[in-house]
């Protein structure tokens, strides 16, 4: 997944369990609704504004999506490793551990374009 389809699974799953429309959640963020239903498929990426108003309404902390995603970064590089387990990618597996979210964010897109069968 990459982070605007992580982003878009947790808005999803809050507006749901608050029984809101898209438009609810959209008017309420100062978006139109058809940006808001791209942000929840993960088609588009919200502006740092329009994150932090999404986490003002929805009462998630930014950085805890951005360790979700890398959560699921590491999980793929991992998944990759384990079926070509060799010094080197041990060590880059290392080295992501501590990686900030701005380079997890490009290793996922690496390994998306390399591995395009994983997002499926």
């Amino acid at each position: 997944m990459t982070l605007a389809q992580v982003i878009g699974a947790v808005a999803a799953e809050l507006r749901r369990a608050r029984r809101w429309t898209q438009t609810d959640v959209a008017m309420r963020i100062g978006v139109s609704t058809r940006r808001y239903a791209k942000i929840e498929r993960g088609e588009a990426s919200p502006g740092v504004d329009t994150l932090a108003r999404m986490a003002d309404l929805f009462g998630f902390r930014i950085d805890d999506v951005l360790r979700l995603h890398r959560e699921h970064v590491n999980a793929r590089v991992d998944a990759l490793v384990s079926d070509t387990d060799t010094p080197e990618l041990r060590g880059l597996t290392a080295t992501l551990v501590e990686a900030s979210p701005e380079v997890i964010a490009l290793v996922g897109s690496l390994v998306a374009i390399l591995d395009p069968a994983a997002d499926e």
